[in-house]
């Protein structure tokens, strides 16, 4: 703290507003990149593994659905219907190809790959299976209808069942990493908001502490508020010397205490020139005394030298006077 109060004020403003920027663009710089974090998971989550549990879902609905026809065309008896049925099928057939098409290229796991080869391995032989029992369906006859019903309890029920679960195991794990994928963006949203708050906070903290030394060094270096030594000041220049200026505990050389030092030396100062007018004032009354005590000295002794030249007059009178009679004697 003392390193920091010896700091000039522009150093000090700098360093707190330059740690303030630092941590602005360390919010800004982690913020970015949690969203970028985010964006790239949401952007997984939706462009890949939502289309994925789409997809198969899409596939897991044809299949439902191409085993519901193929129940219908073996259980219905009117060969015209069943016809119209099982022209239902192959647009399914051809949507499931295209959608294993589209996702053998991006199932990339070993067990999804696993999953995924089995259901391709399976649909050949499913289908064929599934063609016999079409095509007894479509005789209208019950013998048959009654061995395509057979075949669909037994070995299409098997092909089914390898086939079904191959697909609900793929689409439960699209699922599952769709979740995971989803919770990982939730837990990088609250990891990313408590970092930032954090960040905030030991940001307001230091700008706190900042604010409050560069304060304190202020005040401390005044020694009072601004327009307080701004008032101290301005009496002090306009000759007004008899305001009392009060100095914090300890304080000693800070702005205010300067102006109190310079205002006791200029009433000293002001003191003793005042002693020493009063001083030459005294000494000039005493020498205008003394000059008149001296003017009324020298017009006495003038007086009375006139008396003694009126006396010399007389008496040099007198004495011609004398002389005269003795010379008549």
């Amino acid at each position: 703290m003392n390193f920091f109060n010896t700091m000039r004020v522009g150093t000090r403003l700098a360093l707190g507003f330059g740690i303030l920027l630092a941590a602005m663009l360390a919010i800004s710089v982690l913020s970015l990149y949690e969203l970028n974090l985010i964006g790239e998971k949401v952007d997984d989550l939706a462009n890949n593994r939502l289309v994925k549990v789409q997809k198969f879902n899409e596939l897991k609905g044809n299949f439902q659905t191409i085993a519901r026809v193929v129940r219908t065309v073996a259980l219905i008896d009117d060969p015209q219907r069943a016809k119209v049925e099982a022209d239902k099928i192959p647009p399914l057939r051809e949507r499931n190809s295209k959608l294993l098409a589209e996702l053998e290229p991006v199932i990339v796991l070993p067990r999804g790959v696993e999953l995924l080869k089995i259901i391709q391995q399976t649909r050949p032989g499913y289908n064929q299976i599934m063609d016999e029992a079409i095509k007894l369906g479509l005789t209208g006859d019950l013998n048959d209808a009654q061995r395509a019903t057979d075949l669909l309890l037994g070995e299409v029920a098997r092909q089914q069942d390898i086939l079904f679960r191959a697909v609900d195991e793929s689409l439960a794990m699209q699922m599952e990493l769709a979740t995971a994928g989803a919770k990982q963006t939730e837990e990088t949203v609250a990891f990313a908001q408590r970092v930032i708050l954090i960040l905030l906070a030991l940001s307001a903290v230091i700008g706190s502490l900042i604010a409050v030394a560069i304060a304190r060094g202020l005040t401390r270096a005044l020694g009072a508020e601004p327009d307080e030594v701004s008032q101290a000041v301005n009496c002090v220049a306009d000759g007004d010397l008899t305001q009392e200026l009060q100095l914090r505990t300890g304080d000693q050389g800070s702005v205010m205490a300067a102006v109190k030092r310079m205002q006791e030396a200029l009433r000293r100062t002001v003191s003793t020139v005042r002693q020493g007018s009063d001083s030459v004032a005294t000494a000039s009354a005493q020498i205008a005394q003394g000059n008149q005590d001296l003017s009324a000295r020298t017009e006495s002794q003038a007086s009375a030298l006139e008396q003694t030249a009126a006396s010399m007059e007389q008496l040099g009178s007198t004495v011609k006077q004398n002389a005269d009679n003795a010379r008549q004697a």
